[in-house]
């Protein structure tokens, strides 16, 4: 007999299911294998870290319990493989929270506006950067030269990140395989990328003037 509760968690589990996979539909037409890196600056603060965005790191976004392993996990997200049977919510609430920003975090690359460092006394989220809105934040721990994503929260990157917090002036994206930015993903109106190489001369050897100029 089927029961008004376990309707309930089933129509709650298949809605998830269709979150995660239009979320990695989205992440893997544009961040999969990517690097993305973004320029933060505040008056005299400036700010530059890269980020790396593989098949493994996926699974942490979601705030999904699962047996699955984390490649195995992408996979059947994108290919719409994954069942109830596969998936488990937290018990703090956690993974409902995440799922509500998921899908708008896989633009993050276009639509995020301010960053920082993590502050350590926030209790929900361990990373080391941050990026986001006013709604939504995605968080990234260090691997190697580049920052991972670890997880996403739906808050308020002014009250997740150290002060000051920090505007993102640009975004450049590249394959992870290709040496040198190609691509800008976002400008701040007020801000050229001259002016960025003026502030942060380091980052001109990372730039590739033919294809963003």
């Amino acid at each position: 007999m089927v029961t008004r509760t376990t309707i309930l968690k089933s129509k709650t589990k298949a809605e998830a299911l269709r979150i995660i996979h239009n979320s990695a539909v989205a992440y893997k037409s544009n961040l999969l294998n990517k690097n993305v890196m973004f320029v933060a600056l505040k008056d005299e603060i400036t700010q530059l870290f890269e980020t790396k965005f593989l098949p493994s790191n996926f699974r942490h976004l979601t705030g999904i319990i699962t047996s699955l392993n984390s490649t195995r996990f992408f996979e059947a997200a994108f290919n719409n493989k994954l069942k109830e049977s596969d998936i488990n919510f937290a018990r703090d609430g956690t993974t409902q929270k995440k799922l509500d920003v998921l899908y708008s975090l896989m633009s993050i690359h276009k639509t995020a506006k301010m960053a920082g460092d993590f502050e350590s006394s926030h209790k929900v989220l361990i990373s080391d950067k941050v990026a986001g809105t006013t709604t939504a934040v995605m968080g990234f721990i260090k691997d190697d030269n580049y920052f991972v994503p670890n997880t996403v929260i739906k808050d308020d990157v002014r009250q997740i990140v150290r002060k000051p917090t920090l505007v993102i002036a640009a975004v450049f994206i590249k394959p992870d395989k290709q040496s040198l930015y190609n691509e800008i993903c976002f400008l701040r109106r007020d801000t050229t990328v001259e002016q960025i190489i003026e502030i942060i001369p380091d980052i001109k050897c990372k730039l590739s003037f033919d294809d963003i100029l």
